[in-house]
């Protein structure tokens, strides 16, 4: 037996609402550590640039690439011991660069050195 036309119709309409409201939350609360930085990088604005260190969670924020001109994200030691992903370059040479492997990469997943910043900063 077939169902009514009417219980198909309010069948879809509450599947199309509930994936709304999933698509809606995934968006609102993902969003929120990039919110956090873009707030943070606007408030320390006004007065110079503006350093957003994350540690062992890096991987919740965004790439440096979408970050505001005035901030540069940077990496404090933590329980974290992998590779950490290099600054985005936005001049020609260095954009050149992003495209090619260097010697600031490697393969058995070491951290740089570098990368890192003291806890002062």
């Amino acid at each position: 037996r077939q169902m009514p036309k009417v219980l198909r119709l309010i069948v879809l309409i509450l599947i199309a609402f509930f994936g709304y409201i999933r698509i809606s939350a995934l968006d609102l609360y993902y969003w929120q550590p990039q919110l956090a930085v873009w707030r943070a990088a606007a408030k320390e604005a006004q007065a110079h640039d503006t350093l957003i260190c994350v540690g062992k969670e890096w991987y919740r924020y965004p790439s440096s690439y979408f970050l505001p001109d005035n901030a540069r994200l940077a990496f404090v030691e933590s329980a974290f011991k992998g590779q950490l992903p290099r600054p985005w370059a936005s001049d020609s040479w260095h954009a050149a660069q992003n495209t090619s492997v260097n010697q600031f990469f490697n393969d058995r997943n070491l951290p740089h050195p570098e990368r890192f910043v003291p806890l002062s900063s």
